[in-house]
């Protein structure tokens, strides 16, 4: 990391670069006016002051005055000084990664306390991966100060996992899904979970790109019994998921109208149709032509048997 002995900051940072932020050591006055100033690809310099977010560059190079960081000039009523007097900013001052973070690790902090008619009451842990990117630099700076006092690396992502970890485990709290659901790692849950976490991490600057439930840990009891149960045959097969009232929309059962009779009648030759659903016979005053036809010259036969009503 430079400092600004040689009036240019201009850090080695690249995709490669694992971190949230990067603070930019100044010195204690602050910030030199006039000094170069080169913000690498993908990043953005940000300028703070007591926990308030003031300029921001994004990357390319840049001259430090008063006409490139006028919130910081304004806000800190540094317009009383001649621009020409003017010769230190007192402000800090940090790098923003806004390269794509994939593959990161969230992970409960502490068992979760669960209930399920079939189990009991049982506590599980859980983890997965997710992946992210700063799309906001203001926001996100602005959710790490109401935690942070003195930003730092360390600091900036324990307190950004620490959100997503404790939002999670609301998820699992609230949601209380099944064990069988949490086993076989039912589709819902990370359904669920990005929903939830997305318009979260979006109100802090953050685009939400993909969640996984890697594994969840119960009780030994708890998954000696799961283990010989079979897995489900379609993606998303756990407990819980489908309330009855969605499998009877998608299972429609046909509306009964009025009385219904059903008559019962030998099968005819050549006829495949053994059961006939129809008012009883003495409601019919004329019969189909087809059928007229056939009583004419009628073969001997058994009367017929009809089983009536059935109320609905």
């Amino acid at each position: 990391m430079c400092f600004c002995r040689k009036k240019i900051i201009a850090p080695k940072l690249n995709i490669n670069n694992k971190e949230l932020l990067v603070v930019q050591k100044l010195k204690q006055k602050g910030i030199k006016i006039g000094t170069k100033l080169v913000v690498p690809r993908n990043f953005a310099f940000a300028l703070f002051k007591n926990g308030k977010v003031l300029d921001v560059l994004k990357q390319g190079e840049h001259t430090l005055s008063n006409q490139t960081l006028p919130k910081a000039v304004r806000k800190l009523n540094l317009y009383s000084k001649p621009a020409n007097k003017l010769k230190y900013i007192p402000v800090e001052a940090c790098f923003v990664n806004l390269n794509d973070f994939d593959q990161a690790l969230w992970q409960t902090t502490k068992k979760i306390e669960l209930e399920d008619k079939k189990y009991g009451v049982y506590k599980i842990s859980a983890n997965g991966k997710f992946n992210l990117r700063i799309i906001d630099e203001e926001k996100f700076l602005e959710f790490l100060f109401t935690d942070i006092i003195e930003l730092s690396s360390e600091a900036a992502a324990e307190t950004f996992m620490n959100s997503i970890n404790n939002e999670a485990e609301k998820i699992f709290y609230e949601k209380n899904y099944g064990a069988e659901m949490l086993y076989f790692k039912d589709s819902q849950i990370t359904k669920d979970l990005f929903t939830h976490l997305t318009e979260l991490l979006h109100r802090v600057g953050i685009a939400f790109d993909g969640i996984t439930l890697e594994n969840v840990e119960f009780p030994s009891k708890i998954l000696k019994q799961l283990e010989m149960l079979e897995a489900p045959k379609t993606e998303s097969q756990g407990t819980g998921t489908t309330a009855f009232e969605n499998w009877q929309a998608e299972n429609p059962n046909p509306e009964k109208k009025g009385v219904q009779f059903v008559t019962i009648e030998p099968a005819k030759k050549g006829s495949k149709n053994f059961f006939k659903e129809s008012m009883p016979p003495y409601f019919f005053n004329e019969e189909p032509e087809e059928e007229k036809e056939e009583i004419r010259q009628p073969e001997p036969k058994k009367k017929s048997k009809w089983i009536g009503p059935i109320e609905q």
